[in-house]
């Protein structure tokens, strides 16, 4: 993954397993999958956090998981309420003296955690990751109980806030847990250690030019030791191959006692491999941390970067490394039929390759967070992201939601801080009217979080306070004449009357079209795309834009199936991916549009073979 991992061990079925795969180490970090084998239950459960509850008649059930099948993907009848998690483990006795942590990837979306009885956390929000220390209560050599609460309602305090959004609230642990073992002295996770533009390990490039890079990497290490340590960090470069390309150490520093200390390093990269969306070029960068002045090695994390530096600007549009880009892209949904948002990191990544191959280089991720093994497989492929915070046309000035929203695009940028491929941030409820104060906050957190010029935050609003305007066709975005850099956020859908409705062809409609369709509605999608994609390179300043949408997808509303995709709901293609794949030349480069007639010829000829 792109965020800092340690090593890795991936369990088997059962959870003894797993903890042979922790014994496989007595001094390296690890982290280790901890998605089998819990129990499950659908419905409230009185006092199914305590150890001795049984839940010997609930279902056994593997992460990532959703609540219900949802069997009519057509329907926004999902289940709504409340249902509980348990998983039962056994820590060996040798792990006594490290530091063990659970990491939940997401959980829908309030989640209460116990261990053993005891309460550790309510975590609010659906999409963010959150990290528990749940040292000093294991118990050794005998069982534990891991307890978790989940409630997929809606709530106006934090984001998405809205009770019917163009999205669906699936339930349950629907990403992976991890557990996390460390020796007492670690680099820190960035969400637990909760320290704005720091924590963990964060990766920036002052400079970067195709002779050299500078890379400048901020390694967090905390000391949970009873005793002072003397304390080295080693990073190391490494290209695709496993060479060496640069490394650094760091001078010895004492860390007292409970205390923590943030080591700066500046690395150079000589004839650096810098990361596009052509030529998305990645390395590992290794952190070693060593006790004892260097002596003993107690923590090591890897993260993949790519070295490459942006900016945005109305005259130059988006510059990757120097040179001007003009990205097509899509909006995506992550939901799934039948299981919801419980995609396995396979399936993410399924779901980025088919981006690519289908011609686009930047997607919209809307509109929340998603799997970060989404966000790998984007930096591995090179397509270049817009993150988003949740929301769709809510926004409420009250106090609670304000600052659990500025939480949620904290905890983003954090995870996603490190990802070569994430170049905005959407730094305000999507189609809602913000407040200039709540503008203001966001603007101020999320510079805070990733200081200097290579953080740009964007959105839909008229105040001029983020880095970069947003709009969509439905809005007239073409015939924008501001000053700042301008995206087109949606475009294909809305402008050409696709107002609510789940059948096709409809009057007025062009872009809400069924794979079930036929040939001539079908043509009509394509053709309208292919306008569509002509008409905004026809802006001087275009930078990126992002068809409504690459996936059909479910939502809340009196026609709860949505058919603007370039593809169904089960990623098979229509007619219209053809329009945005002929925009890539052999080589990768965008190019300009192909004739009417030619497009057809190609459709024609290509669409006999899809699978």
């Amino acid at each position: 993954m792109s965020s800092p991992v340690r090593v890795k061990c991936i369990s088997g079925l059962f959870a003894t397993a797993i903890f042979l795969c922790l014994a496989l180490s007595a001094t390296a970090a690890q982290k280790i999958r901890f998605s089998d084998a819990w129990k499950f239950y659908r419905g409230n459960a009185d006092g199914a956090q305590a150890t001795d509850f049984n839940d010997g008649s609930w279902e056994t059930v593997y992460l990532p998981h959703t609540v219900k099948e949802e069997l009519n993907y057509r329907t926004s009848s999902i289940y709504m309420g409340i249902c509980w998690y348990r998983k039962s483990f056994t820590p060996p006795a040798s792990y006594q003296g490290k530091k063990i942590y659970i990491e939940f990837e997401a959980a829908m979306q309030t989640a209460q955690v116990w261990i053993n009885g005891t309460s550790l956390i309510t975590h609010i929000g659906g999409y963010t990751p959150f990290v528990i220390d749940i040292t000093n209560h294991l118990q050794f050599g005998s069982a534990n109980v891991i307890a978790a609460r989940l409630d997929n309602n809606a709530s106006t305090s934090f984001p998405p806030g809205n009770t019917s959004p163009d999205f669906l609230y699936f339930g349950g642990l629907y990403r992976d847990v991890h557990l996390l073992v460390t020796d007492s002295l670690h680099i820190t996770h960035p969400i637990l250690a909760n320290i704005a533009g720091g924590g963990g390990v964060f990766v920036t490039y002052p400079s970067v030019a195709g002779s050299s890079a500078a890379v400048q990497v901020k390694t967090h290490v905390l000391n949970e030791h009873a005793s002072s340590q003397s304390c080295v960090v080693t990073t190391t470069i490494l290209n695709a191959t496993g060479e060496t390309v640069a490394a650094n150490s760091t001078t010895a520093k004492d860390i007292a006692s409970g205390a923590s200390t943030t080591f700066t390093q500046s690395i150079s990269v000589s004839d650096p491999k810098l990361w596009t969306p052509n030529a998305p070029h990645l390395y590992s960068l290794r952190s070693q941390v060593f006790s004892n002045g260097g002596s003993d090695p107690v923590d090591t994390m890897s993260t993949t970067i790519g070295i490459r530096s942006i900016a945005f600007s109305k005259a130059n549009g988006l510059q990757i490394n120097g040179t001007r880009y003009r990205l097509h892209g899509c909006n995506r949904h992550m939901s799934y039929p039948y299981i919801g948002n419980a995609v396995p990191n396979s399936g993410q990544y399924r779901d980025a390759l088919r981006i690519k191959e289908f011609g686009f280089d930047f997607v919209r991720m809307s509109h929340y967070m998603q799997a970060e093994s989404f966000i790998d497989a984007c930096d591995k492929l090179g397509i270049a992201g817009m993150a988003c915070l949740p929301g769709w046309q809510y926004f409420s000035d009250a106090q609670a939601f304000r600052s659990n929203s500025v939480k949620a695009l904290r905890d983003m940028i954090r995870i996603y801080r490190n990802h070569p491929s994430v170049i905005l941030y959407e730094a305000m409820q999507n189609e809602s009217i913000p407040s200039a104060a709540f503008l203001q906050e966001t603007q101020a957190a999320a510079h805070e979080e990733y200081p200097g010029n290579q953080m740009f935050t964007c959105g839909e609003e008229e105040h001029g306070i983020l880095d970069v305007y947003i709009s969509s066709a439905q809005h007239d975005v073409r015939n924008y004449n501001g000053s700042r850099a301008c995206v087109i956020s949606e475009y294909g859908d809305w402008e050409h009357g696709c107002l609510w409705h789940d059948a096709s062809p409809i009057t007025g409609c062009q872009c809400r079209i069924e794979r079930s369709a036929g040939e001539s509605a079908l043509n009509t999608m394509r053709s309208t795309r292919a306008n569509d994609l002509k008409t905004n390179e026809g802006c001087s300043w275009f930078t990126v834009d992002g068809v409504w949408t690459i996936f059909d997808y479910q939502t809340w509303s009196q026609f709860p199936y949505t058919s603007s995709g370039d593809m169904d709901i089960f990623r098979i293609p229509k007619y219209s991916r053809y329009a945005s794949q002929s925009q890539r030349a052999p080589a990768g480069e965008l190019t300009v549009l192909i004739t009417h007639d030619e497009m057809l010829a190609a459709l024609n000829q290509s669409y006999r073979g899809i699978p």
